[in-house]
């Protein structure tokens, strides 16, 4: 998934509102530090997500039966791919 630099500092920005907002939470350094690091994670994030789509679409790639993209059998295999390399890298998918 990509994203453009506005929406990534938009949704650093409703982060941080959002945790700053609940309870008990008292940052520890400048909101500027703190705005430049989500916005680090997230695209860190983001990168992981499309090296996952890439090792899911190779696996689906190399069945002996090609598949044909869009086809209700592909994206079922691919969601399952996909899951198993997330959980792989010990991310938790809630994906449909």
């Amino acid at each position: 998934m990509r994203l453009s630099d506005d929406k990534a500092t938009h949704l650093s920005h409703v982060i941080l509102d959002s945790l700053l907002g609940a309870p008990g939470v008292t940052p520890k350094t400048d909101r500027e530090s703190i705005l430049r690091e989500v916005k680090r994670i997230l695209y860190a994030e983001l990168h992981v997500e499309e090296e996952v789509d890439a090792a899911a679409r190779k696996k689906l790639a190399s069945l002996s039966r090609q598949l044909p993209e869009g086809s209700p059998e592909w994206a079922v295999r691919y969601q399952v791919y996909f899951r198993e390399e997330m959980n792989r890298r010990g991310r938790l998918f809630m994906g449909a």
